[in-house]
């Protein structure tokens, strides 16, 4: 573990253990973020699951990419992030997942 935190300490609170601190230096925000957004504006409004799904097959088909870069909870990390920098916003929707629990359906802003 770095011994600055300073950069991850919205990542990561002080009493987590140092893998947190880990994690939270090896996370790519700006390259989640712009994969969230960008699913967004390609597919329309998705659930977390939804987009979760569509950046799994996009990873497959992209040449080169041979893992996933982004967990699931990296992705939704991202969208609530873009979601408190207003770019992205709940349509007021919901839709019923398989597990038959309800999931808010989410879109890009849009901006004029």
């Amino acid at each position: 573990m770095t011994s600055d935190t300073s950069n991850v300490m919205r990542l990561a609170r002080v009493s987590d253990p140092e893998t947190s601190f880990d994690a939270a230096d090896m996370a790519d925000l700006y390259g989640s973020q712009q994969k969230v957004l960008s699913l967004l504006r390609d597919f329309g409004p998705m659930t977390d699951a939804r987009l979760q799904e569509l950046y799994a097959i996009d990873v497959k088909v992209s040449p080169g990419h041979r893992k996933m870069l982004y967990s699931g909870e990296r992705l939704r990390t991202a969208r609530k992030e873009l979601e408190r920098q207003g770019m992205v916003e709940w349509t007021g929707d919901k839709e019923t997942l398989p597990s038959g629990r309800m999931a808010r359906i989410w879109k890009a802003k849009e901006w004029n």
